[in-house]
């Protein structure tokens, strides 16, 4: 009888260990770094999640304005404790989207130090937090400082900018600490820190631009006029259903910093895509990286239908790279085995799409993995596609943030006695900061549409009546597919030029 009492002993220890680590919080976690809930919230997203840390005092925690603005119930989770604590709006600064948040009952967090110098360009900082939502904290990438522009208004889009205002704030003079990747969504109010612990800077933004987000980082020397501000925060409370006009609008603006923490994710490749957010061409268009392509693409699927302004496409976001896949809606990506891609099957397999977002080595050959890519998602036989130039860039296009990206177009001329294209392909290529993304869109029956439109295929065999308005939505997803913006001036001259250039390029 011994070894079973041995054993359930054993059991019971564990569960006990189990249960009191439930009880008690982890700790291995921070007590610092805090899980921001928001709810009864104005706009669509009625509850929302960001990151908070704490500073100045045990029960003061800072986070971004935006995050619980014109919200009912505000709360904070630490996970050392295992508890939800009750919070009051304390402190705004609106200027700088900051606020501090007075936590009630007996809780008491460690206060972070932060340091007011603005850290120098190719400075490491760490971000602790929880983006996506997720419900466990963690350090998300390595974010560099950039040198990028002083102000935020300098390092934004104009159609960004234009949405701030819409907002109330920030303010587009304030200054920044430009970062060479994008933030992740739920990271709003997390502290940068330096290697020494010290907080140097706070995660902000997810302002929707197209398909992508943008964020930037707000310097730690705003704290102390947060601290101080006597700003009156009836103005941002929500005390009860009536949700002024005001924080609608904020919340329509800061629309991407809010994703769904249980929405689906699949690994095609190194990165965990998650799908964010649908989005209609007509808002995709505003941060494509080549207009000029988008609007010839339109234009030519107008003929068939394929280009309204309300098409609808589904958008994959890695957080940590900022790499954005498009896809027409409910298109399903299934990983392919023995590969670093998905493969999403339209039409019963008439249209695929083959889709990768992974690592790459500091010193990898961006040509050969495009190759790579290329040969994996084509067909075979491979020595019959042929590259289509009108469609194709001929020389790489480079965006001041480090974006690289080319989209190419191959026909399959197999050998048939019609002497017509059996498939066609359309791809975009792109890589920045250590990461590849590549989308593919391929059609099969090209050679079975021909023949049909002559009459020498029965109907049957033929593809169905929307199998090119389906190609056009492929087509576009593939050409909507790039990297949120970071740390640039997409307005200055330099960007004009290069956007030219590709322009002269199409």
């Amino acid at each position: 009888m011994r070894r079973p009492l041995q054993i359930i002993a054993c059991v019971a220890l564990v569960l006990a260990v189990a249960f009191f680590a439930q009880r008690v919080g982890r700790a291995d976690v921070r007590g610092d770094v805090l899980r921001v809930l928001a709810n009864g919230c104005a706009g669509d997203q009625g509850s929302r999640v960001g990151t908070g840390f704490a500073w100045h005092s045990a029960k003061e925690v800072v986070t971004a304005l935006h995050v619980v603005a014109g919200c009912q119930r505000l709360s904070v989770f630490s996970e050392r404790d295992q508890i939800t604590y009750r919070v009051d709006l304390a402190h705004v600064l609106r200027r700088a989207d900051l606020a501090i948040v007075q936590v009630q009952g007996t809780a008491s967090f460690p206060p972070l130090i932060e340091l007011a110098d603005a850290p120098a360009a190719n400075t490491d900082l760490v971000a602790w937090g929880y983006g996506e939502g997720i419900p466990a904290m963690r350090d998300f990438a390595r974010l560099r400082v950039a040198n990028g522009a002083p102000t935020l208004q300098q390092n934004l889009p104009v159609e960004v900018a234009r949405e701030l205002q819409r907002a109330g704030s920030p303010a587009l003079d304030i200054s920044v600490v430009p970062i060479d990747a994008p933030i992740a969504p739920g990271l709003s109010g997390a502290p940068l820190l330096d290697g020494s612990n010290r907080v140097r800077a706070i995660a902000d933004g997810g302002v929707t631009h197209g398909i992508t987000h943008v964020s930037w980082a707000i310097p730690v020397r705003y704290l102390t006029e947060l601290s101080a501000s006597r700003e009156s925060l009836a103005t941002f409370s929500a005390p009860n259903a009536n949700l002024s006009a005001a924080e609608v609008a904020r919340a329509e603006v800061f629309s991407a910093d809010f994703v769904d923490p249980a929405a689906q994710t699949i690994n095609c490749g190194t990165a965990r895509l998650r799908k964010t957010r649908t989005r209609t061409l007509a808002e995709a268009r505003m941060g494509n990286d080549s207009p000029m392509g988008l609007q010839q693409l339109e234009s030519v699927f107008a003929a068939v239908g394929g280009a309204a302004p309300t098409l609808r496409f589904d958008v994959y976001e890695d957080a940590v790279s900022g790499a954005t896949i498009a896809l027409p809606p409910g298109a399903e990506l299934v990983p392919l085995p023995t590969s670093s891609s998905c493969r999403s099957s339209l039409l019963g397999g008439l249209i695929d799409m083959v889709v990768s977002v992974t690592a790459i080595g500091p010193l990898s050959n961006p040509d050969l993995i495009s190759s790579q890519f290329e040969l994996f998602a084509a067909t075979q036989p491979t020595i019959y596609w042929l590259p289509d130039a009108a469609w194709s860039y001929i020389f790489p296009f480079y965006r001041p943030d480090g974006l690289t990206v080319r989209r190419k177009a191959f026909s399959h001329l197999v050998p048939n006695q019609f002497n017509v294209a059996t498939e066609y392909m359309f791809e975009t290529l792109a890589a920045r900061n250590g990461t590849f993304l590549a989308n593919a869109a391929i059609r099969h029956a090209d050679l079975a549409l021909q023949l049909c439109q002559y009459g020498r295929l029965p109907a049957a065999q033929c593809p169905p009546p929307n199998y090119l308005q389906t190609w056009s939505q492929a087509a576009l997803s593939v050409q909507l597919s790039t990297f949120a913006i970071s740390a640039v001036n997409p307005n200055n001259s330099a960007w004009q030029q290069l956007l030219d250039a590709a322009r002269r390029l199409r």
